[in-house]
């Protein structure tokens, strides 16, 4: 092989980038073909740059062949170019069916997308594949030489991991003012996570050396080689099926295959790079010789360097990380860079070649230690078997290497699926068409010949209950919401059903549970909300939002507001309000009733990390709170105050129904729990729910603040203040928080409740008006029990096997009467179901 032949840095960028949008499409169709995921990511992305990415899609790809193109000509000759150019001809075909058709830009969730995830990988390995055919002829030293990581660096490795990762996420906690007070159990957990780093160090590295030992008995040329990409294949073939793609949640089948096709891929395009990349490496030894020769100065730089990557990127990852996906990915990063460093510092000038049979002891004895160590409860159940899970569950938020590292090792005895979690996995993230169900909160709807009140329903995103006055005395800043709830009823002991907007808000427009699904579709039979405004003839003003825009009918004369929003985390009160004022304003037929619905997104963790490029918080000012959130929502409290105002203004006020709720609260990693998508908390469940009525109408009702209520009883309430009746009396539904009599009342009143969160198969039961809190964690494989009245943010797990087993029967009853409700039944699976879904 000529210099002319052997590939420069173009040739290696122009497949790395290639490769790249590769990938990067394939991942998009994979996210397409989860049925939670494909609401989150397709039909309504929280990042700009993914819809700019699909909408440039045909003209990227097209870039990316041209450069690939110049790159495999440069690189190739002979036999393997004329290959290079028939994989460049049929990708030019695909090329213009992409710019004719942009399948990408219509994709859905079935099976076509996930065919596409699949075949976008082929690429990857085709250009590998050319690469090996390439270089198979010449010297490669990589492929040769026998790489044998010193067991004591892999170990200080872990240590450092261990000990540093966490350590900074605390720190960085501390510093935001949400940090929690650790107990001695967590500290013990923390013990047992070191342990665990330790002994995955010794196991991964033993393992890795093992491969290489053995592989040089077999072929000199290829053994090496052979050994390391099929080391590379399982470790990533696992890395994806059981931590990256069990954190979405996706397994089965599906992500078996997937993780298989996508780690051959990986490891054979990026072992072609490798083999392709030889040139210039005696110069490029010749500057790592240099660079050895001053040693001390340089490791302690590298050391820095790591020290501020572990405190600066995960805060860089921060709220647009799913479930810990990508802070589990850097976790795999930091490995690599801790290892480097530690081989770099205390690599012997003699590496021990230790015998193959022991590196495997040593391997197996690592795993099997830790095994026996996670099933042995004896020294777990001394400080009780409950608390240490639930400092498991807060060292998980802390430290993301630990959290994969037990995803990778975790057995089927390990997160048992019994039958509760088989149906509930059923049951969650329905796949394919569910026809829709006429559900009705009352049997027959008809208009009402009484004066009607204007209606307007203000749902703040992740608007928890402590931050806000009339729940806490401890806030300052909401002054403005404080004087309208004194003005309105508090209901004290509000709740939301879903731990997450994409089934909160259509359940507040049902007032029912909802399935399990997004959406059933046409949703309008289920639309109770709509139904009311329609039959009653309100003129509607609504901010038709990512959700609301599969739910609504959207008619002509629908007035809506926020139209020019092109992000939905661009829904801001502060721009809303003026809008729907202007336009209410312009109204020109002002005997109609008007209702209104808007749900701001100003303090969403999405919108906060924007907002504080703009709004630096302060923690100093809000003492014991988030400052970001607390930032935002007194920014939203002073334009609630304005439009308020604006009501009474213009007369609009007294005779009105205003509602200020939330879809559901956040978790701030104050008490060990992150983000709101993947656990029921109690500081997610609890919302604000206050009503503002018309004097007349509130003095001539019954209403219990202190009665547990939730969000979806908006609905059911106002068809009852409007006259409509009688309202359906059962526990799938929402109820009138005010009624006739108390008599009424409490016949709608239940023992419990049910709650799930939006993207995964955890449920959970409220009890007792809402001082008690079952969770059953089907993700994680545990049960949950709290003493809300005693531990109002659930930092306590009580669970025992008694009501584990009691609550775990009712769980499943009030699951099956939801599925009943929409008439679902789950389909036995088939090749036929599979590919028509």
């Amino acid at each position: 092989m000529t210099n002319r032949n052997i590939p420069g840095w173009f040739p290696i960028a122009a497949r790395a980038i290639f490769g790249t949008f590769a990938l990067l499409t394939s991942i998009y169709c994979l996210l397409a073909y989860i049925p939670d995921l494909y609401f989150a990511f397709i039909q309504a992305p929280f990042q700009p740059w993914l819809v700019m990415f699909i909408a440039w899609h045909p003209y990227i790809y097209w870039a990316a062949l041209a450069a690939l193109a110049v790159g495999l000509w440069q690189a190739y000759s002979g036999v393997t170019r004329r290959l290079a150019i028939e994989f460049l001809g049929a990708h030019a075909l695909l090329g213009i069916y992409f710019l004719v058709d942009r399948p990408f830009s219509h994709v859905r969730s079935d099976s076509l997308s996930f065919l596409w995830s699949l075949a976008l990988l082929f690429p990857l390995l085709w250009i590998g594949i050319l690469d090996y055919c390439e270089h198979s002829e010449g010297e490669n030293k990589f492929s040769t030489k026998l790489i044998q990581v010193p067991i004591r660096a892999a170990l200080i490795s872990g240590l450092a991991v261990a000990l540093l990762n966490p350590a900074s996420a605390w720190l960085r906690s501390e510093i935001a003012g949400r940090a929690f007070t650790l107990k001695p159990v967590d500290f013990t957990t923390w013990g047992w996570a070191l342990l665990v780093h330790v002994l995955f160090a010794l196991f991964a590295v033993s393992a890795f050396n093992a491969a290489g030992r053995l592989a040089e008995k077999l072929s000199p040329r290829f053994g090496l080689r052979l050994a390391y990409s099929l080391s590379a294949i399982v470790g990533l073939g696992l890395l994806f099926q059981r931590v990256l793609l069990a954190s979405i949640p996706f397994t089965g089948a599906e992500a078996a295959i997937y993780s298989a096709a996508v780690a051959v891929s990986l490891v054979t395009f990026t072992g072609g790079l490798i083999a392709g990349a030889n040139f210039g490496r005696d110069k490029k030894e010749a500057q790592l010789q240099s660079w050895r020769d001053r040693p001390a100065v340089q490791n302690a730089a590298l050391a820095l360097v790591l020290l501020a990557a572990i405190y600066v990127v995960p805060a860089l990852i921060g709220v647009m990380d799913w479930n810990s996906v990508l802070a589990k990915l850097w976790s795999v990063v930091l490995w690599i860079m801790a290892l480097s460093l530690s081989v770099r510092i205390w690599q012997p000038k003699v590496t021990r070649r230790n015998p193959a049979w022991l590196l495997l002891a040593l391997s197996a004895g690592a795993f099997f230690t830790y095994q026996v160590s996670q099933r042995s409860m004896r020294w777990q159940k001394s400080m009780g078997g409950a608390e240490f899970v639930e400092a498991t569950s807060r060292h998980n938020s802390l430290d993301a290497s630990y959290a994969a590292i037990r995803d990778l090792w975790t057995v089927a005895e390990e997160k048992p699926c019994d039958a509760l979690c088989v149906f509930l996995k059923e049951q969650t993230g329905i796949p394919g068409v569910v026809q829709p169900v006429d559900v009705k909160v009352v049997p027959d709807l008809k208009p009402t010949t009484a004066s009607k009140p204007n209606v307007f329903i203000i749902v703040v995103d992740s608007l928890r209950r402590d931050y806000v006055s009339p729940y806490n005395p401890a806030v300052t800043f909401t002054p403005n919401i404080a004087q309208f709830a004194s003005e309105s009823t508090v209901m004290r002991n509000s709740f939301t059903r879903y731990a997450g907007t994409t089934l909160s808000e259509p359940a507040i427009w049902a007032g029912t549970m909802m399935l399990h699904k997004h959406y059933v579709q046409p949703f309008s039979p289920m639309n109770n909300l709509e139904k009311l405004v329609e039959t009653d003839g309100y003129d509607q003003y609504v901010t038709v939002d990512t959700v609301l825009r599969l739910l609504l009918k959207t008619p002509p004369q629908l007035h809506r507001l926020d139209a020019s929003m092109t992000n939905w985390a661009d829904q801001d009160l502060c721009r809303t309000a003026p809008e729907a004022q202007e336009m209410i304003d312009q109204r020109t037929d002002k005997t109609r009733p008007i209702f209104l619905y808007t749900q701001p997104q100003n303090i969403h963790v999405v919108s906060l990390e924007r907002a504080r490029a703009v709004r630096p918080p302060s923690a100093e000012q809000y003492p014991g709170f988030y400052a970001s959130a607390a930032t935002e929502i007194n920014r939203l409290d002073g334009c609630f105050g304005k439009f308020i105002k604006y009501l009474k203004t213009r007369g609009l006020y007294d005779n009105s129904i205003v509602v200020l709720t939330a879809d559901h609260g956040e978790s701030y990693g104050d008490f060990g729990h992150t983000n709101h998508a993947f656990g029921l908390h109690p500081e997610v469940l609890k919302v604000p729910l206050i009503f503002h009525l018309p004097t007349a109408m509130r003095k001539s009702m019954y209403y219990d603040p202190e009665s547990i209520a939730f969000n979806i009883d908006v609905t059911p309430t106002l068809y009852y203040l409007l006259g409509h009746g009688p309202i359906a009396d059962d526990p799938r539904f929402g109820r009138p928080l005010f009624t006739q009599s108390r008599e009424e009342h409490d016949r709608f009143q239940r023992d419990s409740y049910l709650v799930a969160v939006c993207y995964g198969p955890i449920y959970g039961l409220l009890g007792r008006q809402g001082q008690d809190l079952f969770v059953a964690n089907e993700m994680e494989g545990t049960y949950e029990y709290y003493d809300l009245a005693h531990d109002p943010f659930g930092t306590r797990n009580l669970i025992n096997n008694h009501l584990q087993k009691e609550d775990q029967r009712q769980l499943r009853g009030y699951v099956q009467q939801v599925a009943d409700l929409y008439h679902y039944r789950p389909q036995r699976f088939s090749l036929l179901s599979w590919l028509t879904r």
